[in-house]
């Protein structure tokens, strides 16, 4: 089985390729996805739609999921918060896209990977920036994309939402500049890695007990 990284940008994806020595997939060349052993990243580009498009690609270059043999998913990228620090990381307990009025229940996906030490909340995809960090919601643009592509296939519980607290209140988007947000990338890399590192172990080692 794989993993399957969906971001954004390539800011937010280059500590993974670093970290998992992933190259250019040849597979995908009219599209940015890297891949390494038994993991695959596409780069979407911002919203839900690109999002969207990216999880199909990669999803149409994987088997069939064939008695629930679903791939693993993970969508990481930045999102803005009044709850939450600049800096912190958040995993989703549920998806909302109102857009669409479209909401998803995460499950507590591995069983054996702990996220206990990160926060849990509430995530909201929107379809422009959003300024007023209303309520206990973090706020991003892409996730609701990859949800809604795994929905259809059946593999919402092979799914991973991972955001990085990015801006708010006191720290707007209109603040940022490159040069920042790719030091906080980088300073939340180490930890984005483990996570990823033990998704990636999670995957292999489903297929192993698959060969048995």
């Amino acid at each position: 089985m794989t993993l399957n990284v969906v971001v954004a940008h390539k800011p937010e994806a280059q500590g993974i390729i670093n970290g998992l020595s992933l190259g250019r997939d040849p597979d995908y060349p009219n599209h940015a996805v890297y891949a390494g052993d038994n993991v695959r990243l596409g780069i979407c580009g911002t919203g839900y739609q690109r999002c969207r498009s990216m999880t199909a690609i990669l999803k149409s270059g994987l088997p069939s999921f064939a008695n629930g043999q679903c791939d693993f998913w993970l969508n990481y990228g930045t999102a803005g918060s009044s709850e939450f620090k600049v800096g912190e990381l958040v995993i989703a307990d549920s998806v909302n896209y109102p857009s669409q009025s479209r909401q998803w229940k995460m499950a507590c996906f591995p069983e054996d990977v702990s996220f206990s030490a990160l926060n849990q909340a509430r995530v909201c995809t929107v379809d422009n920036v959003e300024e007023m960090y209303k309520g206990n919601k973090v706020y991003e643009m892409e996730a609701a994309g990859m949800l809604s592509v795994l929905e259809e296939a059946g593999c919402l519980h092979r799914s991973v939402v991972l955001k990085l607290v990015s801006d708010g209140p006191d720290d707007t988007v209109k603040d940022q500049s490159r040069k920042k947000m790719i030091e906080l990338l980088d300073q939340s890399g180490p930890s984005v890695q483990l996570l990823v590192h033990a998704l990636q172990k999670h995957a292999m080692e489903k297929i192993t007990e698959s060969a048995n």
